[in-house]
Protein backbone atom coordinates (compact mmCIF):
# COMPACT_ATOMS: atom_id res chain seq x y z
CA UNK A 1 0.00 0.00 0.00
CA UNK A 2 1.24 3.47 -0.88
CA UNK A 3 0.45 6.71 0.89
CA UNK A 4 -0.53 10.07 -0.55
CA UNK A 5 -0.83 13.32 1.36
CA UNK A 6 -3.10 15.75 -0.47
CA UNK A 7 -1.45 19.16 -0.28
CA UNK A 8 -2.26 20.66 -3.66
CA UNK A 9 -5.16 22.89 -2.66
CA UNK A 10 -5.15 26.66 -2.83
CA UNK A 11 -5.99 27.16 0.90
CA UNK A 12 -8.06 30.25 0.09
CA UNK A 13 -10.13 30.18 3.30
CA UNK A 14 -7.06 29.57 5.48
CA UNK A 15 -5.06 32.33 3.78
CA UNK A 16 -1.86 30.25 3.88
CA UNK A 17 -0.72 26.84 2.66
CA UNK A 18 -2.33 24.34 5.04
CA UNK A 19 0.49 21.86 4.55
CA UNK A 20 3.00 24.39 5.90
CA UNK A 21 1.14 25.04 9.17
CA UNK A 22 2.91 23.85 12.31
CA UNK A 23 0.69 21.64 14.48
CA UNK A 24 2.94 18.99 16.03
CA UNK A 25 6.22 20.90 16.21
CA UNK A 26 6.70 20.49 12.44
CA UNK A 27 4.82 21.24 9.25
CA UNK A 28 1.63 19.27 8.79
CA UNK A 29 2.97 17.76 5.57
CA UNK A 30 6.09 16.48 7.34
CA UNK A 31 4.05 15.17 10.28
CA UNK A 32 1.71 13.25 7.95
CA UNK A 33 4.67 11.97 5.94
CA UNK A 34 6.29 10.59 9.08
CA UNK A 35 3.03 8.91 10.14
CA UNK A 36 2.49 7.26 6.76
CA UNK A 37 6.07 6.10 6.24
CA UNK A 38 5.60 3.80 9.25
CA UNK A 39 2.73 2.03 7.51
CA UNK A 40 3.11 2.37 3.73
CA UNK A 41 5.71 1.08 1.28
CA UNK A 42 6.11 4.54 -0.29
CA UNK A 43 4.65 7.94 0.53
CA UNK A 44 4.24 10.99 -1.69
CA UNK A 45 3.02 14.54 -1.26
CA UNK A 46 0.43 15.51 -3.88
CA UNK A 47 1.07 19.05 -5.18
CA UNK A 48 0.36 21.37 -8.07
CA UNK A 49 3.30 22.07 -10.35
CA UNK A 50 3.56 25.67 -9.13
CA UNK A 51 4.15 24.46 -5.56
CA UNK A 52 7.41 22.68 -6.39
CA UNK A 53 10.30 24.42 -4.65
CA UNK A 54 8.32 25.68 -1.67
CA UNK A 55 10.37 25.49 1.51
CA UNK A 56 8.07 23.17 3.47
CA UNK A 57 8.10 20.64 0.61
CA UNK A 58 11.87 20.46 0.16
CA UNK A 59 13.40 17.02 0.60
CA UNK A 60 9.98 15.32 0.46
CA UNK A 61 8.90 13.01 -2.40
CA UNK A 62 6.43 14.98 -4.48
CA UNK A 63 3.77 13.69 -6.82
CA UNK A 64 2.85 16.51 -9.17
CA UNK A 65 -0.74 16.57 -10.43
CA UNK A 66 -0.65 14.87 -13.82
CA UNK A 67 -4.30 15.02 -14.83
CA UNK A 68 -6.24 18.17 -15.77
CA UNK A 69 -8.43 19.96 -13.27
CA UNK A 70 -8.17 20.73 -9.61
CA UNK A 71 -9.42 19.32 -6.36
CA UNK A 72 -8.62 16.15 -4.48
CA UNK A 73 -9.83 13.82 -7.26
CA UNK A 74 -6.95 15.12 -9.41
CA UNK A 75 -4.43 14.11 -6.75
CA UNK A 76 -6.01 10.68 -6.33
CA UNK A 77 -6.07 10.04 -10.09
CA UNK A 78 -2.47 11.23 -10.38
CA UNK A 79 -1.49 8.66 -7.74
CA UNK A 80 -3.14 5.90 -9.74
CA UNK A 81 -1.33 7.10 -12.88
CA UNK A 82 1.93 6.64 -10.96
CA UNK A 83 0.98 3.16 -9.73
CA UNK A 84 -2.35 1.80 -10.99
CA UNK A 85 -1.94 -1.55 -9.22
CA UNK A 86 -1.42 -0.33 -5.66
CA UNK A 87 -4.07 0.67 -3.16
CA UNK A 88 -3.49 4.25 -2.00
CA UNK A 89 -4.04 5.48 1.54
CA UNK A 90 -5.09 9.09 1.08
CA UNK A 91 -4.73 11.76 3.79
CA UNK A 92 -5.60 15.42 3.50
CA UNK A 93 -3.04 17.83 4.94
CA UNK A 94 -5.81 19.80 6.66
CA UNK A 95 -6.73 17.02 9.11
CA UNK A 96 -4.12 17.47 11.87
CA UNK A 97 -5.86 15.22 14.39
CA UNK A 98 -5.30 12.04 12.38
CA UNK A 99 -3.22 9.70 14.50
CA UNK A 100 -1.38 6.42 14.15
CA UNK A 101 -4.12 4.52 16.01
CA UNK A 102 -6.73 5.43 13.40
CA UNK A 103 -4.34 4.87 10.51
CA UNK A 104 -3.75 1.33 11.79
CA UNK A 105 -7.48 0.83 12.29
CA UNK A 106 -8.17 1.87 8.70
CA UNK A 107 -5.50 -0.50 7.38
CA UNK A 108 -6.65 -3.40 9.57
CA UNK A 109 -10.28 -2.97 8.48
CA UNK A 110 -9.42 -2.57 4.78
CA UNK A 111 -11.59 -4.54 2.37
CA UNK A 112 -9.77 -4.86 -0.98
CA UNK A 113 -12.96 -6.22 -2.61
CA UNK A 114 -14.57 -2.79 -2.24
CA UNK A 115 -13.79 0.40 -4.15
CA UNK A 116 -12.59 2.01 -0.92
CA UNK A 117 -12.41 1.62 2.82
CA UNK A 118 -13.18 4.82 4.67
CA UNK A 119 -14.31 6.27 7.95
CA UNK A 120 -17.89 7.32 8.51
CA UNK A 121 -18.35 10.87 9.67
CA UNK A 122 -21.33 10.32 11.96
CA UNK A 123 -21.74 14.04 12.63
CA UNK A 124 -22.47 14.62 8.95
CA UNK A 125 -23.69 11.14 8.06
CA UNK A 126 -21.31 10.65 5.14
CA UNK A 127 -18.08 8.89 4.20
CA UNK A 128 -14.83 10.77 4.75
CA UNK A 129 -13.05 10.60 1.37
CA UNK A 130 -9.80 12.31 2.33
CA UNK A 131 -8.77 9.80 4.99
CA UNK A 132 -9.48 6.69 2.95
CA UNK A 133 -7.87 3.69 1.30
CA UNK A 134 -8.77 3.86 -2.38
CA UNK A 135 -8.41 0.55 -4.23
CA UNK A 136 -7.24 0.28 -7.86
CA UNK A 137 -10.84 -0.55 -8.87
CA UNK A 138 -11.87 2.95 -7.74
CA UNK A 139 -10.27 4.53 -10.80
CA UNK A 140 -13.26 3.54 -12.94
CA UNK A 141 -15.68 5.33 -10.61
CA UNK A 142 -13.43 8.37 -10.12
CA UNK A 143 -12.93 8.85 -13.87
CA UNK A 144 -16.65 8.43 -14.50
CA UNK A 145 -17.61 11.14 -12.02
CA UNK A 146 -14.80 13.48 -13.11
CA UNK A 147 -15.89 13.12 -16.76
CA UNK A 148 -19.46 14.03 -15.70
CA UNK A 149 -18.14 17.21 -14.06
CA UNK A 150 -18.74 15.81 -10.57
CA UNK A 151 -15.22 15.35 -9.17
CA UNK A 152 -16.23 15.37 -5.48
CA UNK A 153 -14.60 12.34 -3.84
CA UNK A 154 -17.33 12.22 -1.19
CA UNK A 155 -20.05 11.87 -3.81
CA UNK A 156 -17.98 9.24 -5.58
CA UNK A 157 -17.84 7.23 -2.35
CA UNK A 158 -21.53 7.77 -1.66
CA UNK A 159 -22.33 6.18 -5.01
CA UNK A 160 -19.77 3.35 -4.94
CA UNK A 161 -19.37 -0.03 -3.30
CA UNK A 162 -17.40 0.93 -0.18
CA UNK A 163 -16.71 -0.27 3.33
CA UNK A 164 -17.29 2.32 6.06
CA UNK A 165 -15.89 1.97 9.54
CA UNK A 166 -15.97 4.12 12.64
CA UNK A 167 -12.85 5.91 13.92
CA UNK A 168 -11.86 5.58 17.56
CA UNK A 169 -12.93 9.22 17.94
CA UNK A 170 -14.83 11.42 15.47
CA UNK A 171 -12.51 14.38 16.13
CA UNK A 172 -9.79 12.79 13.95
CA UNK A 173 -12.01 13.57 10.94
CA UNK A 174 -12.09 17.33 11.56
CA UNK A 175 -10.81 19.50 8.74
CA UNK A 176 -9.04 22.73 9.66
CA UNK A 177 -9.85 25.14 6.83
CA UNK A 178 -9.96 28.61 8.39
CA UNK A 179 -7.96 30.66 10.91
CA UNK A 180 -10.92 30.24 13.28
CA UNK A 181 -10.52 26.46 13.06
CA UNK A 182 -6.88 26.85 14.15
CA UNK A 183 -7.95 28.78 17.23
CA UNK A 184 -10.15 25.86 18.29
CA UNK A 185 -7.12 23.59 18.80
Amino acid sequence: MKGLILSGGFSKRMGQDKGAIIYHGKTQVLHNYELLTKLCSEVFISVREDQVGQEHLKDLPLLIDSVPGDGPAVGILSAFEKDPDSPWLIMACDMPLIDEENLKLLIEQRDPTKVATCFENTERNWPEPLFTIWEPASVIDIKKYVSMGKPCPRKILMNSNIKMILPSDQTVLKNFNTPEDLKSL
